[in-house]
Order: C-alpha cells, then structure tokens, then sequence
C-alpha cells in the first residue's frame, strides 16, 4: 500500500503538499477498508490477504510508474517533509509521536481502581463474610 500511495503522491505532488497527502492517506485507506472486507465478511485467510495484497499493490505502483523511478517534481514539497526541528527532529517524526500519544491520553481510567468481582466485572471490593460462633 505504501508504494501505490508514494507513486500516486508524487503524480500529484505538483498540485501541492495538502493533494498529494490526501491521496496517500485516500489510497492507504480504500485498500485497507477492502483487506479488512475481505478478512471481516469473506472469511479468508488474513496471511493470504496480506501477501496477495501486497504482491497486486506493488505490481499496480509498478505500473503506474512505468518501471521507472518516481521523483517528487516540486521540490518545495521535498524541503518542506526533509526539514530538521532543531536538527534533531523530522516533521515526519514529530507526526508519529503525536499520533502515538494521542489515543493513548483519552483512554478511561480503570474502574473502581482497576480491581474486579470473580465475574471480571468492575465492581467494589467486597468484605470477607464474618464468621460465626456458636454458644
């Protein structure tokens, strides 16, 4: 998927940065939709989903690129992902701490701190029964 979406990202990089990402995120998207179609309702093997995917994916970017190297014609678009923050950082870096950290700040916290009942179910700790003495 992500040497279909590269070729096509740089077909369209001379419409712009915001084109040729929206293409790539379109193309990653739609054939990731179709694999989990095909794994979800169909059943089929996902190893053979993966494998057969990948292999159609390349010979399809293959194609598209007429058996030639792709290069991003605006070199503006190049600069823009190539740039350093603070020589030490990649924007492309920064983009995949953030969307790593992200969900991981609106997960909910355990329930009733994180203890459970014997049903797994979160629940209130509950008390050991007393015991009895006969008189």
């Amino acid at each position: 998927m992500v040497a279909l979406g590269a070729v096509l990202g740089a077909q369209t990089s001379g419409q712009g940065l915001i084109a040729a990402l929206l293409t790539c995120i379109a193309v990653g998207g739609v054939l990731g939709l179709l694999q989990g179609w095909l794994i979800g309702r169909t059943g089929m093997n996902s190893l053979v989903v993966t494998i057969g995917s990948l292999i159609a994916v390349q010979g399809a970017a293959q194609t598209l690129a007429g058996d030639r190297t792709v290069l991003v014609s605006d070199l503006r678009v190049s600069d823009l992902l190539g740039q350093g923050i603070a020589f030490v950082l990649q924007p492309s870096s920064v983009i995949a701490i953030v969307v790593a950290i992200a969900p991981a700040s609106s997960w909910p916290a355990p329930a009733s701190g994180g203890r459970s009942t014997p049903s797994g179910e979160p629940g209130r700790r509950q008390r050991p029964p007393a015991s009895r003495t006969s008189s």
